[in-house]
């Protein structure tokens, strides 16, 4: 009983944040729908702490920069099977107001090491299909293009939309000298 290891390696490295919405093709800035998901990759060699031991060493999200927004998500996280040094957070956000929000998410490593990530989205309302981003590439093409977009429909991949592209031949206008 008691007592304290030596010679215990030194971690002063921080936990990797990835964020996304809805999906991991979620580009920063992108659209969403008012009910979207927030997902977090998160890892560190020495493991992720979900304790909530020691004041504020939770995994906590903030919306918008309001501290009355916080949400403690320690009970969200799930470690990659087999792996205590990576997992992911899954949550929720309903009814969100349209316009442009951002999110910070903090996390810290079992050596209290902190990280924080942010992200930024548009919400978009969900009655309709509302497209951002759009482009294709390349740019110009002669005999293939591949078209990229961002849509407010949470939970639909691109290849699950029905979507109709109309490529338009560009005009040439002749000058006679």
């Amino acid at each position: 009983m008691g007592g304290a290891a030596s010679g215990v390696a030194r971690d002063t490295i921080p936990p990797v944040i990835n964020l996304f919405m809805d999906s991991e093709s979620f580009a920063f800035g992108g659209l969403t729908g008012q009910n979207t998901t927030l997902l977090a990759n998160l890892s560190d060699d020495s493991g992720i702490n979900t304790t909530g031991a020691g004041i504020g060493h939770d995994i906590t999200a903030v919306l918008d920069n309001d501290p009355n927004k916080l949400l403690v998500l320690n009970d969200r996280y799930v470690s990659n099977v087999g792996d205590f040094r990576a997992g992911k957070v899954n949550t929720l956000f309903k009814d969100l107001a349209p316009g442009p929000h951002s999110l910070r998410l903090k996390a810290w490593d079992t050596y209290n090491n902190s990280a924080e990530r942010e992200i930024e989205f548009v919400v978009a309302r969900d009655e309709k299909l509302a497209l951002t981003h759009v482009l294709n590439y390349p740019n110009p093409f002669a005999n293939s293009t591949t078209f990229f977009f961002d849509h407010n429909q949470a939970g639909s991949e691109p290849d699950n939309l029905d979507v109709q592209v109309q490529i338009l031949p560009w005009p040439v206008i002749w000058y006679a000298p």
